[in-house]
């Protein structure tokens, strides 16, 4: 079939149900098409839209399961910055692994909530993350999610205003947070994000 074309020197036409009215890719489409009705979505799919969490957290959620959060190595690729160095702990390159696990904000955080982790753990072992006795089990999800979402808040606050948010400070705004979202959880559910505050006031 190549063979039989021959390629002239004008515009190339693009003929796909994928393509948009003005030549591009439309990369949505393209992943209903892959998501059909017949497919088993996969854990992060499954992690990050069953959930409880406020649209924007998902999204952000999305972003870091695919490792395109605006993190120091994504930005040194893009020609934003000129090294990948982490802000805060100025130890290793700034990855999203490195931001939800290994950073001493990181890490001071998930100790203060009394969450196993592991400075060496991949980001994908966010989703794998069990909940301690003392967090309810329903809704972890949620709860892991809101975690990450304070410990990107915090990396935040040192990379774009240079504030070294100290760590009662960070849980004091999760507590904040995590009291909204219980109306996000059906009526007969809320108790939990009552508890998900009182362990972290307990943290702080």
């Amino acid at each position: 079939i190549m063979e039989q074309h021959t390629l002239t020197e004008g515009r190339d036409r693009r003929l796909s149900m994928m393509i948009k009215k003005n030549g591009d890719l439309n990369s949505s489409l393209l992943y209903k098409a892959l998501k059909t009705a017949h497919s088993s979505p996969d854990a992060w799919t499954k992690f990050v839209w069953n959930n409880k969490a406020p649209p924007r957290v998902k999204f952000f959620a999305w972003l870091l399961s695919q490792g395109r959060i605006q993190c120091k190595t994504v930005l040194m690729k893009k020609g934003v910055v000129d090294n990948s160095t982490c802000e805060v702990c100025q130890a290793a390159d700034e990855t999203p692994a490195h931001i939800i696990f290994e950073c001493p904000y990181a890490r001071q955080f998930w100790g203060a909530l009394r969450v196993q982790t592991d400075a060496n753990w991949p980001v994908q072992a966010i989703k794998e993350l069990q909940p301690p006795d003392h967090i309810p089990a329903k809704y972890t999800t949620t709860f892991i999610l809101l975690c990450c979402w304070h410990i990107w808040k915090r990396r935040n606050n040192a990379f774009f205003r240079t504030e070294r948010t100290v760590l009662n400070a960070a849980l004091a705004a999760c507590k904040s947070e995590a009291y909204l979202w219980g109306a996000r959880l059906p009526r007969d559910d809320r108790i939990i994000a009552t508890i998900w505050c009182s362990v972290i006031a307990d943290a702080m």
